[in-house]
């Protein structure tokens, strides 16, 4: 701050107080070094914790100037001066310091810091006229206690009074922008003014003067407390109970009337519990602002996500219909010319050939029936998660299934020259309603890895009834097997017990992903007993009702390494 600046204010400082003083004691507040109404120690409180230590000099020749024109005595010149000067010094260090420790969020915690403050500088005035007094420098005609208690009384309404205008100014173009409100409680507090004026002049003998005054400024009070500003609400405040306390010193004749003294009392109360009130309302005024700006931003936040949600949700629909585009037009292009390749191998093998031509012929139509199964595999994971449009239940053959089944998978174990098997419980009726092509699919996808997956040895398919209308079916292996530990992993998509399977092995890991989903939409489930190296035997246990007319057993009979 530039020193002449800081000169001016010391200067202003001075002469408001001095000037305030000497009013007051005109007005007849003053009696000896006691002042009835205080409003220069708010001044002097708000000026220390501006200005700070440089502002003691200008409130101690304030009131001493004060003093001075009031015609004070030398020694009470001094003492006012002088305890004046040290309880702005101390109430403005006392706020500070609590403000370092706790450093305040809301009004409540700014107005306790504000009302320490106001205690500590109200205590040290009335302590230093009341060690004046024992040290005969004063003379107020009360007992040193009597002069203690008077002094904190009238200090502190001056200073919870004042200070408030001062700590507040910052307020002021709110109220110029918005003058209706003071203008109210102004007109308000006038009319409760002129109501006690002519309480104070009829001739009432049974109502005491401090409790009309009383009764006629909590009402000001109250309202003042509930506003949402602070500047207008205190500066009427200030002016109104001042106002009303020159009315009543005017009836009583002087401040240290039993009638002043309770009423100081009973306002010094009603200040510390509206101005309270007040804070606690601008805390809860604040706290519902934020609660309302804290619903915006969320309801902003909710508004760009769903518009974000809709975009993708968009962009996704739009890619699974290229998606499924793009698999129906491949599946058209590539299993019309395959099964052309297919049929045309599976009709040369239908007659006469030499040996060697058999085995080539042999081998593509195998080749065939694997890549047809590939396509088959690509487009069931383009359904994998998806219902779509349901298949329908019917009535079928789980012995022509399973029959069908086998037949694909007979090439490929006759390459690897495994055995493969298929027991059926004797007495299981095989003709069920159900998913015929789910089964199909489960059976075709649980023979197929059990053939991959076994280098030697064989494989065998069995199918029991276990209790009603449940089906259990069994694959086992001789094959690698599978550890413990991902057992539960291999019936998600993409998973395979190790990365040395796919490497060695080949395939996506889809097939027992798409046999846990097709079976738990049938309402059965699926499950493994393996351990590495000792093969495995993967399980379902499906519920297919028996259908209406009677079933079959049937037995494969030897093929070419099937039985």
């Amino acid at each position: 701050m530039p020193f002449g600046f800081r000169i001016r204010r010391l200067a202003l400082v001075l002469v408001a107080l001095a000037a305030l003083v000497a009013l007051c004691r005109g007005l007849g507040f003053g009696e000896g070094v006691l002042l009835g109404i205080t409003p220069a120690s708010g001044l002097a409180l708000s000026a220390a914790l501006v200005l700070r230590r440089a502002a003691i000099l200008a409130i101690v020749a304030g009131f001493a100037l004060g003093d001075a024109l009031a015609g004070l005595s030398p020694a009470e010149i001094v003492t006012d001066a002088l305890a004046h000067g040290a309880a702005a010094l101390l109430g403005a260090w006392v706020m500070r310091q609590v403000a370092r420790q706790v450093e305040p969020e809301t009004k409540t915690q700014q107005w306790l810091i504000f009302a320490g403050g106001v205690w500590a500088s109200a205590a040290t005035v009335a302590m230093g006229f009341g060690l004046a007094q024992v040290a005969g420098l004063v003379h107020s005609g009360y007992a040193p206690q009597a002069l203690v208690g008077l002094t904190l009384l009238y200090e502190a309404l001056g200073l919870l009074t004042f200070s408030a205008i001062v700590l507040n100014l910052g307020e002021a173009g709110v109220v110029r922008a918005n003058p209706q409100v003071t203008l109210a409680i102004a007109s308000f507090g006038i009319v409760l003014l002129g109501a006690l004026w002519i309480l104070l002049s009829l001739p009432l003998t049974a109502v005491r003067a401090s409790d009309m005054a009383v009764l006629l400024s909590l009402p000001i009070a109250l309202w003042i407390a509930m506003q949402p500003r602070s500047l207008d609400g205190a500066a009427i405040t200030f002016v109104v109970m001042h106002a009303a306390l020159f009315l009543l010193v005017s009836v009583s004749g002087a401040v240290t009337d039993a009638d002043f003294v309770v009423t100081i009392l009973y306002l010094v109360v009603l200040t510390v519990a509206c101005q309270l009130i007040h804070s606690v309302n601008l805390d809860r005024l604040a706290a519902l602002a934020d609660n309302r700006a804290h619903k915006r931003e969320l309801e902003m936040r909710v508004e760009e996500r769903t518009a974000r949600l809709r975009a993708m949700t968009e962009r996704a629909i739009a890619a699974d219909g290229a998606k499924s585009k793009f698999l129906a037009t491949v599946s058209h292009e590539l299993r019309t010319p395959l099964n052309g390749v297919i049929g045309m191998a599976s009709l040369v093998l239908s007659r006469e050939l030499d040996p060697r031509t058999r085995a080539n012929v042999e081998l593509i139509h195998g080749s065939g029936l694997h890549l047809l199964g590939v396509i088959n595999r690509i487009l069931d994971f383009s359904r994998l998660g998806h219902e779509g449009a349901p298949e329908s239940e019917t009535a079928f053959d789980l012995a022509v299934v399973l029959r069908e089944v086998v037949e694909e998978a007979r090439f490929s174990a006759d390459a690897q020259g495994l055995v493969l098997s298929v027991e059926v419980a004797p007495g299981l009726p095989t003709l069920r309603r159900g998913l015929r092509q789910g089964m199909r699919q489960v059976l075709t996808n649980l023979v197929g890895n059990a053939v991959k997956f076994t280098d030697a040895g064989c494989v065998s398919v069995r199918l029991s009834a276990i209790g009603g209308d449940w089906v259990r079916g069994e694959v086992q292996d001789s094959g690698i097997g599978i550890a413990g530990t991902v057992r539960d992993r291999i019936f998600r998509p993409f998973e395979q017990a190790d990365d040395t399977v796919t490497r060695r092995y080949g395939g996506t890991g889809l097939g027992l992903a798409i046999c846990a989903e097709t079976l738990a939409r049938m309402g059965g489930r699926i499950g493994v007993e393996s351990e590495p190296g000792t093969g495995s035997i993967f399980w379902f246990e499906v519920p297919l009702p028996r259908a209406e007319r009677a079933g079959h057993n049937f037995r494969l009979q030897d093929r070419g390494g099937v039985a």
